[in-house]
């Protein structure tokens, strides 16, 4: 880097701050912003300091886009936007890093036993985006699950089922998960999928 490019990234970093610290200290300002994006390809001192500071009083934050990696987000700017916007954060996008991944979204890939979909259960109240895959000798395991707990998952908003053709729910079972999802009023997408469509057919 030659010396007048580092010279304007200092000018362009402290001028960033200085919007940071702006936004910290006028919560009028703040409450207003719904989409942050950072472009973090060169440290800047104080500048972590600085975002988490900002970010705690944007409690209406929406979209978080974080690119680049100099500096990578650390926990601290995470946790500051968990604290700030978590109710209201749909739109996440981040660099991948052991941080960042310890700070998502629970991911289990399947669970092997109703005892652990039931401390999922139990544990994981806030969970609102689920994913399942469904096998003939799971289906009827899971939907005992939904009917012992009807009260499970409030926050759901999107709910997604795979399923391939010898996998079909009974009536029975579609009626216990028609039940179950009927209760969930933040429900906003349902996608039933079959793992063996054909897409060139157009299914």
């Amino acid at each position: 880097m030659m010396g007048d490019d580092e010279s304007e990234l200092e000018r362009v970093n402290v001028k960033a701050c200085e919007i940071l610290h702006h936004i910290a200290r006028t919560p009028s300002f703040a409450r207003v912003i719904k989409k942050f994006s950072v472009r973090a390809y060169f440290k800047m001192h104080a500048g972590e300091v600085a975002l988490k500071e900002a970010l705690l009083v944007m409690t209406g934050v929406t979209s978080f886009r974080y690119e680049g990696r100099c500096p990578l987000p650390n926990a601290a700017v995470l946790d500051a936007l968990a604290q700030s916007s978590g109710d209201v954060l749909r739109d996440l996008c981040l660099p991948s890093s052991d941080v960042t991944r310890t700070g998502l979204e629970l991911e289990i890939i399947l669970p092997p036993s109703r005892d652990d979909l039931e401390l999922i259960f139990h544990h994981c109240t806030a969970l609102r985006y689920v994913t399942r895959g469904l096998f003939m000798r799971e289906n009827s395991r899971f939907m005992e699950l939904l009917k012992a707990h009807p009260e499970a998952l409030q926050r759901l908003v999107a709910f997604k089922l795979f399923f391939g053709h010898t996998d079909l729910l009974t009536r029975e079972q579609t009626a216990v998960l028609a039940k179950f999802l009927r209760g969930r009023k933040t429900l906003r997408m349902l996608d039933l999928a079959d793992n063996d469509i054909n897409m060139e057919e157009g299914a």
